[in-house]
């Protein structure tokens, strides 16, 4: 019997220190996620501004043609809840998209 006790113990020992390895990892995931969906959040709120700058400026010049949609109240931008997730294998990859340029335009009275 005490082989059967030992065993017991060494693999509850064995469970606890991995649970506690996996509750870090996800800790740690959890942190690192949260953090780049602050800085997307910040990153939209800069583009909204932006928007409203440029409305508010082709406006000023008496441009008619308004085919942009515009730019959603920040206020009613939802804040978006942090949530538990889970990882899968394989889905560690991130795929960054391509920032795009204005071009300069030149004015000429």
């Amino acid at each position: 019997m005490p082989d059967t006790q030992t065993a017991t113990t060494e693999l509850t020992s064995h469970y606890t220190a991995q649970v506690a390895g996996d509750l870090e990892r996800n800790a740690k995931e959890q942190d690192r996620i949260g953090a780049e969906i602050d800085a997307l959040q910040e990153q939209l709120l800069a583009l909204q501004h932006d928007h409203t700058v440029l409305t508010n400026m082709q406006k000023a010049l008496g441009a008619t043609d308004t085919a942009t949609q515009p730019a959603p109240d920040e206020a009613a931008t939802p804040s978006v809840p942090r949530q538990k997730t889970t990882t899968q294998p394989g889905t560690g990859k991130r795929v960054r998209a391509k920032k795009t340029e204005l071009t300069p335009v030149s004015w000429s009275p």
